[in-house]
């Protein structure tokens, strides 16, 4: 019992330790959790002040008086009537862009295919298959179905809960009778 009251001692201490030592290391850890001071950067290398992105350089330019315009028109609106006109002529391409600026573009039907688990692949299977059959005035049932593709694909019986029937028996998919 003497010797599990020093074991015990000994781990106690020890975890004390380690607990300043983690405390010392959180310590310095959240000194650098300081935000900035006011007027520094988080990024002193980053993109220079005045830069302008072309979309930026667009806008500027587009804003800008078109010179000698007697009306005192910008370039933005110079262009805009020539693209209407340009399109009031008949051209799709400039009325398409017409529309989409000022209507929104139209909204991109996107078709998606997410993958089949192997049940619901050999599900459309069977469903096909009996949909065939029935449009030729054949219709079979949903067994025969199950039984005509594990002609091809064995797994089938599986995965489906299928039999097959031989010399007019039935049997399970793992062989063993009903």
């Amino acid at each position: 019992m003497a010797a599990t009251k020093k074991s015990s001692a000994k781990a106690t201490v020890k975890q004390r330790k380690n607990s300043e030592k983690n405390t010392d290391e959180l310590k310095k850890k959240l000194a650098n959790l300081k935000p900035f001071k006011p007027g520094q950067s988080g990024n002193p290398t980053g993109r220079p002040k005045g830069v302008l992105f072309l979309g930026e350089a667009y806008k500027k330019q587009l804003s800008k008086l078109f010179p000698d315009d007697p009306d005192g028109r910008t370039y933005a609106e110079v262009i805009a009537e020539k693209v209407c006109d340009i399109a009031s002529t008949g051209d799709f391409k400039a009325a398409k862009e017409i529309a989409d600026r000022t209507e929104g573009r139209a909204k991109q039907a996107v078709e998606i295919t997410l993958p089949k688990t192997e049940a619901a692949k050999y599900e459309a299977m069977i469903e096909n298959l009996q949909a065939k059959a029935a449009a030729k005035g054949t219709p079979i049932t949903r067994q025969q179905a199950i039984e005509t593709l594990a002609v091809f694909d064995g797994k089938i019986l599986a995965l489906m809960g299928g039999s097959i029937a031989t010399n007019g028996e039935s049997s399970d998919s793992d062989g063993a009778g009903q």
